[in-house]
């Protein structure tokens, strides 16, 4: 799926479906789910989940005294208007580790962490390098199910197009022109 009708779907499908792309490295999944974002006016979180522990994405327990109860504080990326709209992004999803996975899981599958929903006009987005040549888990086929996937292959007129507008320097425009096989 080219990257104008990659944004089109980002666009139109209820937010209540988890979206990943799986592509080659370098490609662009990254770039395309931010310019989906910005081209609606919404909120765009990229979080790396190759960097992450399960800390990173459930929060730190605390005790809540008052309450008798232990709870998670949310991350810093963890929307808090409920009217916002935006797209978390879970980047390299198939890099993190299996109790990170775990954590993504919920979120993928109830738009929820610990608890507590995310709001409405968010969607989730994941991303994964797909091909044997990588060091990647493969991911738990009840964790797979639960995206719309999308394998991503943006034409070379989009990146060329893209790399112009981004004034990227012409000989490497002229010579991705030239060997689209590339």
């Amino acid at each position: 799926m080219n990257a104008n009708l990659t944004k089109r779907i980002l666009r139109e499908m209820p937010t209540s479906k988890s979206i990943m792309l799986r592509a080659k490295h370098g490609v662009g999944k990254s770039s395309v789910i931010k310019q989906a974002a910005m081209e609606q006016g919404i909120n765009f979180f990229d979080v790396r989940l190759s960097q992450c522990e399960v800390g990173d994405i459930k929060g730190l327990p605390y005790l809540d005294a008052e309450k008798g109860i232990t709870t998670f504080l949310k991350p810093y990326w963890w929307p808090r208007d409920p009217n916002s709209k935006g797209i978390l992004f879970f980047d390299e999803l198939n890099r993190a580790a299996k109790d990170v996975l775990q954590a993504v899981f919920e979120i993928c599958l109830d738009h929820r962490l610990d608890g507590e929903m995310l709001p409405e006009g968010w969607r989730v987005v994941a991303a994964i390098n797909a091909d044997d040549d990588y060091d990647v888990v493969e991911l738990d086929p009840a964790l797979a199910d639960r995206w719309f996937m999308i394998d991503f292959d943006p034409t070379p007129k989009e990146w060329i197009d893209w790399a112009r507008a981004a004034k990227v320097h012409p000989a490497v425009v002229e010579f991705v022109a030239r060997n689209n096989n590339l």
